[in-house]
């Protein structure tokens, strides 16, 4: 098994360095729809996700069939007509050449993009098809959930949105947010040009199982996608925490993009399946959620001021948008740092925990504790 895996990935470094050493003439024959540049786990595959190429800080070419998953880093993708687009942690999404032109498929996760006045890129999620009008740069951000919420708002420029259930229902995307199936009925913040920028200084630092810094979640239990909030821990948490940690996760959600998340001292703090975050509420399991929503200014990589805004997750969006169970379980749509245009920010903590006494462990998660090589 493992051989087989190693061959296939093996196949597919060879494919990708080919389309990176045939001559441009021949590669744009080859139908190549531009490049993408990833960070951290963000990873390509070009055989339908039968094996995955981690993309590791390197330009690759995007071809037709091309599938990327961000994971907790994030992608910036470079497409030949003009169109710049940054994909945000926890988010999947595959290219095709149609009759059209160029076609992205937002499986889950958030994108911010900027598209050029005269270009023919689609965008299709679940639940509808979102063609450019006529005119004028587009710019905006997009989401989609596991549970196919879709959320856009335009910063510039306009997006038509076909309804895939009523495709002649057509409406006009522009400043003022259009959402599918239908708005949902709490208020709160959606999208990373609406909220703050500043962390609040009540915020807790959260790590995946490898012990990277992947953002904090704030008092109201809200989840913010910050990679490089503080520092990564020195070595991941023991495999036994992690299990112990992913048996909690239902079996509907425990799939590969599952990723339970831990705070500095070892205590699970809930998991996200694909671009939505489920809170551990203290000695209670998991019963409901709600989403949460983008935070805006947060680091990450940026490609120039060209797209979307700056995106992450608002501290207590979890109480705005649906309602929190007793035990305080709680969504999110998970969004990003880094977009374009993100500021840099202070790191706020060290990469180990301080010498204080862990609190108690809860029935239903795994002992907090110091992380390994922090003693």
């Amino acid at each position: 098994m493992r051989a087989g895996r190693a061959l296939a990935q093996a196949v597919l470094v060879v494919a990708v360095s080919c389309c990176l050493v045939v001559p441009r003439p021949i590669l744009a024959a080859s139908a190549t729809l531009g490049t993408v540049r990833g960070q951290q786990t963000a990873k390509l595959s070009l055989d339908g996700g039968k094996s995955w190429l981690a993309l590791g800080g390197r330009s690759l070419p995007v071809l037709s069939g091309t599938e990327i998953r961000s994971g907790a880093g994030n992608a910036q993708l470079a497409l030949s007509d003009g169109s710049r687009i940054s994909v945000m942690p926890f988010s999947a999404l595959r290219f095709a050449e149609t009759p059209r032109g160029t076609e992205i498929s937002l499986v889950y996760g958030r994108l911010a993009f900027s598209l050029p006045q005269q270009t023919h890129l689609e965008i299709v999620t679940p639940t509808a098809r979102l063609e450019p009008a006529p005119g004028r740069t587009k710019e905006g951000e997009l989401f989609v959930t596991g549970a196919g919420l879709l959320g856009l708002k335009m910063s510039e420029g306009t997006l038509n949105v076909r309804p895939l259930s009523n495709p002649n229902d057509v409406m006009v995307a522009s400043l003022e947010p259009v959402f599918l199936p239908r708005r949902p009925s709490m208020p709160g913040t959606y999208f990373g040009s609406d909220t703050e920028t500043t962390p609040p200084a009540h915020a807790k630092a959260v790590f995946t199982p490898n012990g990277q810094s992947i953002g904090y979640v704030g008092r109201a239990g809200s989840l913010v996608i910050y990679p490089g909030y503080t520092n990564d821990l020195t070595r991941p948490f023991s495999p036994k925490l992690v299990r112990l940690a992913m048996n909690t996760i239902p079996g509907k959600d425990r799939t590969d993009d599952a990723t339970p998340l831990f705070d500095v001292n070892g205590g699970y703090v809930g998991y996200l399946a694909g671009p939505v975050f489920y809170a551990q509420a203290p000695s209670q399991p998991p019963t409901q959620a709600t989403p949460t929503m983008p935070a805006q200014g947060t680091q990450g990589a940026t490609t120039g001021e060209a797209a979307g805004g700056r995106t992450g997750l608002s501290t207590g969006a979890i109480a705005a948008i649906g309602a929190v169970s007793a035990v305080g379980i709680g969504v999110g749509v998970v969004g990003a740092a880094g977009g374009f245009g993100g500021s840099k920010q202070k790191k706020h903590e060290p990469g180990c925990p301080p010498r204080t006494t862990p609190p108690q462990a809860s029935p239903q998660g795994p002992p907090p504790g110091r992380p390994p090589g922090c003693d």
